[in-house]
């Protein structure tokens, strides 16, 4: 009926009901059937205080292999994350190019594609852990190896399906012990195509409870879970 979510030090249970889907017998008809399961959490949850030390974060952890983020933009929080993490290979996936309004339902006339590709290229040109993967999420998931990650930053399209979508390509993708999580943990939804639309929350509430995985979750809006062992 829920999933356990740290909060802080504190546990609370978050509920993740499906819209209009109140009988408990339409929610369970309704219900994804979830492809991996992982009911049982033999790890501690991650100490994290916001997204800014990830890099840290991941050296103690002793996560220092391969990690990727979805949704790069400009590359400042790859930058970030790299000047702290001592990983061997950053893989940064992005289309960096304008999508259908239907796709991407936010307002995208003030992106410079061009610029945020370019910035990310220089960024790659000083760091050479950093890899550009220019392809859609789901696209370049395919091209990962299993269990190959040590983290998984998802930020990319904020839509319900998308993120539902990016969770379902990206998990596999992390080894046990790995970190799991992502940016802009909420709901804000405008007009389509006028402003800013974001389904985040609702899509890793029921990804979640849905693989009965435990998450928390920082004041940065970010989400974290570590994959068990």
């Amino acid at each position: 009926r829920g999933l356990l979510a740290l909060l802080g030090d504190s546990w609370r249970v978050v509920t993740a009901e499906r819209e209009n889907a109140a009988p408990m017998i339409v929610l369970v008809n309704e219900l994804r059937v979830p492809r991996w399961r992982d009911s049982f959490v033999d790890i501690q949850p991650m100490k994290i205080a916001g997204r800014e030390q990830l890099g840290s974060v991941l050296n103690e952890l002793g996560l220092l292999g391969t990690g990727a983020e979805i949704g790069c933009a400009y590359g400042a929080y790859a930058q970030n994350v790299l000047a702290a993490w001592k990983g061997a290979r950053y893989l940064m996936v992005d289309l960096w190019a304008p999508q259908p309004q239907d796709v991407y339902r936010e307002n995208q006339s003030g992106l410079r594609f061009d610029e945020c590709l370019q910035k990310c290229s220089e960024l790659a040109a000083r760091d050479p852990r950093a890899v550009l993967m220019r392809m859609a999420s789901v696209e370049a998931a395919a091209q990962v190896e299993d269990g190959s990650l040590d983290f998984v930053y998802i930020d990319g399209n904020h839509d319900y399906g998308p993120v539902l979508a990016d969770m379902d390509a990206w998990w596999p993708k992390v080894k046990p012990g790995g970190v799991f999580a992502g940016h802009d943990f909420y709901n804000a939804v405008q007009p389509q195509g006028t402003g800013h639309y974001c389904r985040v929350q609702d899509a890793v509430e029921r990804w979640m409870r849905e693989h009965a995985l435990f998450f928390m979750t920082t004041d940065c809006t970010s989400w974290w879970s570590r994959k068990s062992r």
